[in-house]
């Protein structure tokens, strides 16, 4: 089991890498951008000088230029773009340099942001772009590993859990929640982990697995 567990280990975390490391997000229509032309140039800057950063993975420059856009939008839906990316920048960083504790505050932070744009939207009768789904659930796969990391393996499976909306699991209100459980086989992979090496659980453990591999075979 573990070894097969093992060879499994570098495709589905490589899977989630690459999908938060690739930026493919634009100054999108939806942003309150400041008034005058010279703080909008500004704006666009910061954004480009933001997805360069990240794209070479200089994480630290990709966190302050993003952070930046957000401060001069802020409570737009451009703002919570760059904020996630931001978190993203900050949690890649953390990656290399070893725990931060301040990271999973951050995170719990950007998905409030989110559930309160969720809830305007409603309010507005507009819908959130797809794109918001799968921000809202690589944020929570994160934070749970981030709590597993700090000995929170209860906060985590919980989480987890939720995020699948399996039985007895609760979606916290104050954080937004993907509209649809995610089809991302590293929700089940991270459950599975929690479950074997955290618990020694082991037969729990090998069918969250299998829902994994059932849920991305070639991963």
């Amino acid at each position: 089991v573990r070894a097969t567990v093992a060879s499994k280990t570098t495709g589905i975390r490589g899977a989630l890498i690459g999908i938060l490391s690739t930026v493919t997000c634009g100054v999108t229509a939806w942003a309150q951008p400041p008034d005058s032309d010279e703080a909008k140039q500004a704006l666009v800057r910061s954004f480009a000088q933001g997805r360069e950063a990240f794209a070479s993975e200089s994480w630290d420059a990709a966190a302050q230029s993003f952070r930046r856009v957000s401060e001069q939008c802020p409570g737009s839906p451009l703002a919570l773009e760059s904020n996630y990316y931001a978190t993203l920048a900050d949690w890649k960083q953390q990656d290399a340099n070893g725990p931060d504790t301040n990271c999973p505050d951050s995170m719990r932070r950007w998905l409030r942001e989110a559930k309160s744009l969720q809830e305007r939207l409603k309010q507005a009768h507009r819908s959130a772009p797809s794109s918001w789904n799968t921000w809202i659930a690589n944020m929570h796969l994160l934070l749970a590993q981030s709590e597993r990391q700090q000995q929170q393996g209860e906060r985590a499976e919980q989480r987890l859990r939720a995020l699948l909306e399996l039985p007895e699991s609760d979606r916290a209100p104050e954080f937004a929640w993907p509209e649809e459980p995610p089809s991302n086989a590293s929700v089940w992979f991270e459950l599975g982990l929690l479950t074997g090496e955290d618990r020694r659980e082991w037969p729990n453990a090998i069918e969250f697995f299998q829902r994994a591999f059932e849920t991305s075979p070639d991963a």
